[in-house]
């Protein structure tokens, strides 16, 4: 999409439940500060599972959302989820195409697009970015969320997680994506053409406060590292014995009471 980087997190079918599990539980981080009430016809950049576009069909009644990936497989699995809910019928489409080039259909005229953790992925996000300009009516508003992966810090010290999260984020920007991007946002959408731009920080921040939710950000995260294990041994990242480590130490940090875990990502809303 864009010409995609790897996808560092593979494309098997536990990887797709992840994507879904991660919607949900990242809803109100993603979606609490948004307005797209007045959007009728939403294109979403790098649709995947459906998982967002569930969420926003269920949010909002009255929109209509045009979904693209580059992926066949994750168009099929997005429409597989989609059609076992009968009040999204007739309010959604799903398109295999690459964001950089692509055009609307004729007969949707989009007034709004929506970007989720996808221009990490990507070689060339500019080029996507760019390209939904063209393709939106003027004026209406662009709504990207995006990874800085820089921001992370657990407490206690947990040098066995860190060293592997530095090796994934190496791992992700030498197959050509973008772990920072997303303090990168503005000046992104300022380049593309985009106008009255907002960028603002988003984050997770779990404690001693409330344990449940701090151990449910933990299973969540675990499970984002354990995705791209594979590749990271295979490319020779990390080796067997490491993995083995970061587990016990991930064990060992879930089961810490004084815990702390912060991230921040970015968001960004412009118009076209």
């Amino acid at each position: 999409m864009g010409r995609a980087s790897k996808y560092i997190h593979g494309q098997n079918q536990e990887e797709q439940e992840r994507l879904d599990v991660q919607a949900n539980f990242l809803e109100r981080m993603i979606h609490e500060q948004l307005d797209m009430s007045g959007v009728k016809q939403l294109l979403e950049v790098g649709v995947g599972v459906g998982a967002q576009t569930r969420l926003m069909l269920q949010k909002y009644p009255d929109m209509c959302i045009h979904g693209i990936d580059i992926s066949t497989e994750q168009i099929q699995k997005a429409a597989e989820n989609l059609s076992k809910v009968a009040a999204f019928q007739g309010r959604y489409s799903l398109e295999q195409a690459d964001a950089a080039s692509f055009q609307m259909p004729e007969e949707i005229a989009a007034d709004g697009a929506f970007i989720c953790w996808v221009l990490e992925h990507l070689a060339e996000p500019l080029r996507v970015l760019q390209n939904c300009k063209k393709v939106l009516r003027p004026g209406s508003p662009i709504f990207v969320t995006e990874v800085y992966n820089q921001s992370q810090f657990l407490y206690p010290d947990s040098p066995a997680i860190m060293a592997y999260w530095n090796a994934f984020n190496q791992m992700q920007s030498d197959f050509g994506g973008h772990p920072y991007i997303g303090a990168q946002l503005g000046g992104l959408l300022h380049e593309a053409g985009f106008t009255n731009i907002h960028v603002y920080p988003i984050y997770q921040h779990h404690d001693k406060r409330n344990p449940a939710n701090r151990q449910q950000m933990m299973v969540y995260f675990k499970d984002l590292l354990m995705s791209a294990a594979e590749q990271l041994i295979e490319h020779r990242y990390i080796k067997q014995l490491d993995l083995a480590v970061v587990q016990q130490e991930i064990r060992q940090f879930m089961d810490h009471p004084d815990a702390v875990y912060f991230y921040s990502g970015f968001q960004a809303v412009a118009k076209s």
